[in-house]
C-alpha cells in the first residue's frame, strides 16, 4: 500500500467530518448564509492574498538582492499592520521590478 494511501485511511474519520461540515455543505449546495461567508473572508483574507502572490515570489526574492528580503523580513516582523503593509509593499515593488 501507498504510503499516500495509509495517510488517507489513518485519516478518514477526519476527512468524512470536514465535508460533513455545515459551512462545507452548506456552499456546496448553495445554501450557506451570506453573512458565514463574509466572516470566513474577513477571516482569511490575508491568508488567501498573500497565498495568490506567494507563488510567484520566492525566486523573484533570491533574484532581488538584499533589499527585497530586508524589507520583506522588517514587514513580517512588524508588530503595526500599516508598518507591515508599508514595508512589505516595498519588498513587492521591488520583487516585481525583478520578474
Amino acid at each position: 500500500m501507498a504510503f499516500s494511501d495509509e495517510l488517507l485511511d489513518a485519516g478518514s474519520d477526519i476527512w468524512a467530518a470536514q465535508f460533513a461540515h455545515p459551512f462545507v455543505s452548506e456552499l456546496a449546495a448553495g445554501d450557506l448564509d451570506d453573512a458565514a461567508f463574509n466572516r470566513w473572508l474577513e477571516q482569511d483574507y490575508r491568508y488567501l492574498f498573500d497565498y495568490g502572490s506567494a507563488r510567484r515570489k520566492p525566486r523573484a526574492l533570491a533574484r532581488g538582492g538584499c533589499r527585497a528580503r530586508t524589507y520583506a523580513i522588517a514587514g513580517a516582523k512588524a508588530r503595526e499592520e500599516s508598518t507591515m503593509a508599508t514595508l512589505l509593499g516595498g519588498a513587492d515593488r521591488r520583487v516585481e521590478r525583478e520578474t
